[in-house]
């Protein structure tokens, strides 16, 4: 059931949003890693089949929730958790008495990021940053001499015809809190009034 979950969960993904997300998946620090072989020009049933192989059932879940969230595919990330949530509901086994109660880990935010005012702000605001940001040849020059974005990236960015399509395109290469916070002071520096008026907001 699980296994099925994230199949409809990595086909609700554009190609894009797709890519970012092997991406991510791959360079991921904790263990069990996945190789880049191992999924890259692969099939969504071949990436959902190797997401298992490496993981446990829920863990499976975890893993895959917490990447659609860090490249921002935030509805599809809780249309997830709804969905394993419903499926899982009920399928407990009912603990024996005198039996001791199942360990429930309590899951920490992931280092600091959640306390960084700058990533919180650069997720909370998307869409009103997508469409109002101008800025963008000043920005993706910044992103890129600091190493938030690779040229691969930065050029896809450049090619879009509106800003609006740069900066969708843009938030699908901004993979990790690092890049986000870059992307942040980045505002700071060529969007310093539009930012005024969205924190006042």
């Amino acid at each position: 059931m699980a296994k099925k979950a994230i199949h409809a969960a990595l086909n609700d993904l554009s190609k894009r949003e797709l890519e970012a997300f092997c991406s991510f998946l791959i360079d991921r620090k904790e263990e069990p890693r996945i190789r880049r072989n191992a999924i890259e020009d692969k099939s969504i049933i071949q990436i959902t089949d190797k997401i298992f192989s490496a993981f446990t059932e829920n863990r499976a879940i975890d893993v895959v929730v917490d990447i659609l969230k860090e490249i921002d595919c935030n509805e599809v990330a809780k249309e997830l958790e709804e969905s394993w949530a419903k499926q899982s509901k009920g399928t407990t086994a009912p603990i024996p008495p005198g039996a001791p109660a199942p360990h429930v880990e309590v899951r920490e935010p992931k280092g600091a990021a959640a306390s960084v005012p700058g990533i919180a702000f650069v997720k909370q605001h998307r869409t009103k940053l997508i469409d109002r940001v101008t800025a963008i040849s000043s920005i993706l020059d910044m992103l890129l001499e600091n190493g938030a974005i690779k040229h691969e990236a930065y050029s896809m960015v450049r090619i879009k015809p509106t800003n609006p399509e740069k900066m969708r395109e843009l938030y699908v290469y901004l993979q990790n809190d690092k890049a986000k916070q870059m992307f942040y002071e980045a505002l700071e520096e060529h969007e310093e009034f539009l930012l005024e008026e969205l924190h006042v907001k």
